[in-house]
């Protein structure tokens, strides 16, 4: 189980490598580059608080969840188009930091964070949904594959959707036996699939095969 895990923190560094090499970051490379560097920064400090005392990490791990949604947002709506999408992405993380602030006051465990999680990646899965749809009726390029934001887009959506039932479940890892294997290698496996979509995107041209004006909508 450890081998897996450490597999996927070392898959982090290759889309951070990667990063180094790109001259001219637009926007969306900064969102990640800050992304990767928060992701491997909070592993670094979770896991020197996990050597102090469970109960500082946890509160600390509590923090991790509204800064992931925070880098995710910001990256798909730089991704999209569409005015409407943006604002509607702008209130639903108005709403989803509420939540959170509300989630902290009430419960403030970790025991309970599994909801918050699980809101957090239905909105997820939603932003790159709207994404998806823009780019069916709005295509900018002639192939969709060719943009950078699909990639990392999709690494985003497919870590969402496949930790979205074991985060949702979380809070009763401790009733089922084996849940917390499952869980190191569905989110282990995830993450390095999210991380290799993300290296992905990073070799894209996005200069070439361009769209103006188009549009497939009626």
């Amino acid at each position: 189980m450890k081998f897996i895990e450490d597999i996927a923190r070392f898959s982090l560094l290759v889309p951070v490598f990667l990063l180094f090499f790109i001259k001219k970051k637009d926007k969306n490379s900064q969102v990640l580059f800050y992304f990767f560097i928060f992701v491997l920064a909070h592993q670094i400090i979770y896991n020197s608080l996990v050597n102090r005392g469970i109960n500082l990490a946890n509160l600390f791990n509590l923090f991790y969840t509204p800064a992931e949604f925070f880098f995710t947002a910001l990256y798909l709506k730089l991704s999209l188009y569409n005015k409407n999408y943006k604002k509607t992405i702008d209130y639903l993380t108005i709403i989803f930091f509420s939540s959170w602030i509300v989630f902290l006051i009430i419960s403030g465990s970790e025991q309970n964070l599994s909801y918050i999680r699980a809101f957090a990646y239905s909105l997820i899965i939603f932003f790159c949904i709207a994404y998806y749809f823009e780019q069916m009726n709005d295509p900018r390029t002639v192939f969709i594959y060719r943009e950078r934001a699909f990639w990392a887009v999709s690494g985003f959506f497919l870590f969402a959707a496949g930790t979205f039932f074991i985060f949702l479940y979380d809070q009763f890892s401790t009733h089922v036996e084996g849940f917390l294997q499952q869980y190191v290698y569905i989110h282990a496996l995830f993450f390095i699939i999210r991380n290799l979509f993300f290296s992905v995107s990073l070799f894209i041209n996005r200069n070439k095969l361009i769209m103006k004006n188009v549009s497939l909508s009626p």
